[in-house]
């Protein structure tokens, strides 16, 4: 697909601000986004709360790679088919904001603690939990 570059480049982060460049023009979006990754009743979760996603594997990499394949893809994908009006608004419902007025580039400060991530997923105290960014372009 035109608009996602497959190539995915991971690397560790305390609490990374999001962010994300749409160009609707050449119907490509980049972005930086945070990722959480646990575990929970033998199933791997990613979870991306800055876009409010997750995934699943029975590995890590199963639920990698379906956050990288699908679930991401998916979502840009219709990012780009609602327009900009829309997009907007949908973002801004996930608490993300343009830089400027005219910008195609948006950011998210979110910030979900571990008790949140635990909460929202029903999980135990001692569940470990892993911090990363993926770097879409």
């Amino acid at each position: 697909m035109g608009y996602l570059n497959k190539e995915i480049i991971n690397s560790p982060g305390g609490v990374p601000t999001n962010l994300m460049h749409i160009d609707y023009l050449s119907g490509t979006i980049e972005s930086n986004i945070h990722i959480v990754s646990l575990e929970d009743n033998g199933y791997h979760i990613n979870y991306a709360p800055a876009l409010q996603i997750s995934s699943y594997g029975h590995t890590q990499e199963e639920a990698r790679d379906m956050m990288i394949n699908i679930v991401i893809p998916d979502l840009f994908e219709n990012i780009l088919k609602i327009g900009k009006p829309a997009t907007l608004e949908f973002l801004s419902k996930l608490g993300w904001s343009a830089v400027d007025r005219e910008s195609k580039d948006f950011k998210n400060s979110a910030f979900v603690d571990r008790d949140g991530i635990l909460q929202n997923f029903n999980l135990p105290q001692d569940t470990k939990i892993q911090d990363e960014v993926l770097t879409l372009a």
